[in-house]
């Protein structure tokens, strides 16, 4: 389906761009090549994490991966969510440029210090393998300090029933929230006093900068994600990718009440100052008009 793209997409209905942005490098970017051709303009394209490890499961010669390799050498801009995918590509020597997701300001976040009688610890995600949110589930059970927890679990998803199973045998509150809409979703972070997601891959994950903007101390796995997007023990805590590493992450932001709110204070300060849309477009058009 990849080799045989070009021939499906409408030309006819399409109208002229200046830029044609393929939001991944395949079939998107090798469509985006041809339009850019038969235009005679620019094209730019996104990589992910996703793209990068689907060419690491091809041999050099694989068509596909000639094609993807063919695609970056071509493109007048190359952009990812990731810092550590534009390591790789840099490394390759792909010329390419750190562009994030964004997200809407917030007109009132209560930034107000919470009753620290009890901690709320949340996590939103699909209920995926990769996620680790049982890895959420036993490090709050096994914590030994004196703080009183609760654990929000917004998503739906195959792990659903497992996660619910291990619940049962917790001694503190958790509550399952299933698939919600995005306003009971930011209702539950400007109410969490801790966000954590230990992933063990993620392009980017919006969902760490949407609860940073709304005051939520942040866990996120170390080399994924919007690691290198924010200060790590200082605006978001990064954890190691390992279960032992994660505890210690979340037991620390536990404990610590300072530094919790530190941590909130400040990675919703960086959240607000980068990756709101409007400094994110900025950056967008500087780096498209730049060439």
């Amino acid at each position: 389906s990849y080799l045989l793209s070009g021939y499906f997409w409408p030309k006819a209905t399409l109208n002229r761009a200046e830029v044609v942005h393929a939001h991944y490098v395949m079939p998107d970017g090798w469509i985006s090549m041809q339009l850019a051709h038969q235009w005679g303009c620019k094209f730019a394209v996104t990589v992910r994490q996703g793209d990068v490890f689907k060419m690491s499961q091809l041999h050099d010669f694989a068509p596909v991966k000639m094609m993807y390799r063919k695609v970056l050498s071509r493109a007048d801009f190359v952009f990812s969510p990731s810092m550590s995918v534009i390591k790789v590509l840099r490394a390759e020597g792909v010329e390419a440029h750190f562009l994030p997701h964004g997200v809407s300001d917030v007109s009132r976040v209560s930034v107000e210090q919470r009753d620290d009688s009890r901690i709320r610890i949340l996590v939103v995600a699909s209920l995926l393998p990769n996620k680790r949110i049982d890895w959420v589930i036993r490090a709050v059970q096994q914590y030994c300090g004196k703080k009183d927890l609760e654990l929000v679990v917004v998503g739906d998803g195959e792990c659903m029933a497992e996660l619910r199973v291990m619940a049962e045998r917790c001694d503190f509150p958790v509550r399952f929230l299933g698939h919600v809409t995005r306003d009971v979703v930011f209702h539950e972070m400007e109410e969490a006093d801790i966000m954590a997601l230990p992933s063990a891959r993620e392009t980017f994950g919006l969902v760490y900068i949407e609860a940073a903007l709304r005051n939520c101390a942040v866990v996120a796995t170390r080399g994924t994600g919007v690691d290198g997007c924010f200060v790590a023990d200082a605006e978001m805590v990064f954890t190691d990718n390992d279960f032992g590493g994660f505890c210690t992450s979340l037991w620390g932001l536990i404990d610590n009440d300072v530094f919790r709110r530190e941590v909130a204070e400040q990675g919703r300060f960086r959240t607000r100052k980068d990756y709101l849309w409007g400094a994110v477009v900025d950056r967008y058009l500087e780096l498209v008009s730049s060439s």
